[in-house]
């Protein structure tokens, strides 16, 4: 059984991104930088909870933990990286 290209489409049309996104500091932190990227995500097609997943960590100041959240977020397997930097 082919497969058209047209159903194909559909059916990619309609799945569901994974992004991961990691910030150093808190939710709180900056919320006009969430805010912009899924007004971006959005002009793209993308809304979260519809055919987005964004799974949020949050290093909340601790330098230290970076690293186990950073692999914790490459294991769930994201198509995509956000990773905002922080000056040390």
């Amino acid at each position: 059984m082919a497969t058209s290209y047209a159903s194909f489409a559909q059916v990619a049309k309609r799945a569901t991104r994974r992004i991961g996104w990691f910030e150093p500091g808190t939710p709180d932190s900056f919320p006009s930088r969430r805010k912009a990227f899924h007004e971006v995500m959005r002009h793209a097609g993308f809304v979260e909870g519809k055919n987005l997943l964004v799974d949020y960590r949050y290093g909340r100041g601790r330098l230290e933990q970076f690293p186990s959240i950073a692999a914790q977020l490459v294991g769930l397997k994201p198509e995509c990286l956000v990773a905002i930097g922080v000056d040390v």
